[in-house]
């Protein structure tokens, strides 16, 4: 269970996701009209509901460390350390400050 092959299982299953969820696109885009139970047509468009998932699957749907947030800065051991650390601030800036192939491999 190699570093490399760590990244390679996390790849193969977010290139796998985006392959499957790629045929529902149209679906989520193009307005359909549907004919309701109150005999009135509306114009809806399909989207995802929320995915309940354990932990784990949590980690590695969101792409981050097991026990680490990019929002929050305090260590995993001392979460309540100050809320005012946790910001999207930090996370743009982050963002902006290094490429993504850096933040895929070393952050």
């Amino acid at each position: 269970n190699t570093p490399a092959f760590h990244k390679f299982k996390k790849q193969l299953f977010h290139s796998s996701l985006a392959c499957i969820l790629h045929s529902l696109c149209a679906a989520m885009t193009v307005p359909e009209t549907v004919l309701f139970g109150n005999q009135y047509y509306h114009c809806i468009i399909y989207s995802f509901t929320a995915y309940i998932a354990d932990y784990e699957e949590q980690v590695l749907l969101s792409c981050i460390m097991h026990g680490w947030c990019l929002k929050c800065l305090p260590h995993q051991m001392d979460l309540d350390w100050d809320a005012l650390q946790c910001c999207c601030e930090h996370t743009e800036l982050i963002i902006k400050v290094l490429d993504l192939q850096t933040l895929w491999d070393k952050f």
